[in-house]
């Protein structure tokens, strides 16, 4: 089992939508979700079940930004050539022009 697909398993089991991908520096998470919501799953990546599963997380830097209405899933994206250097958790929109295109639901996450 790989980083991106636990990570997703998390999202879609908490109910929070958003994406997750990695780049030449790091990996990009962003989530949407009520503050219970978003906690839980700041919880899940830090120490929750599915941590053994995963890989070790040196920092996690969250950042608000406003909530897109109609995001309705949690989705992996392809991976990146390029991009920023930090591993993000917040309450956020989806970078337009990224690949949407996974199914809905737990395939999404395989």
């Amino acid at each position: 089992m790989g980083f991106r697909p636990a990570v997703c398993r998390i999202a879609v089991r908490l109910g929070v939508a958003g994406f997750i991908y990695n780049d030449t520096k790091g990996v990009t998470i962003e989530v949407q979700g009520d503050e219970k919501q978003i906690g839980e799953f700041l919880h899940a990546l830090k120490s929750g079940p599915e941590q053994a599963a995963m890989a070790k997380i040196k920092s996690i830097d969250v950042t608000e930004v406003p909530v897109v209405r109609g995001e309705g899933r949690f989705v992996i994206n392809k991976s990146k050539a390029v991009g920023a250097a930090v591993s993000r958790a917040h309450d956020a929109r989806p970078i337009r022009g990224l690949d949407h295109d996974r199914p809905e639901g737990p395939a999404a996450c395989d």
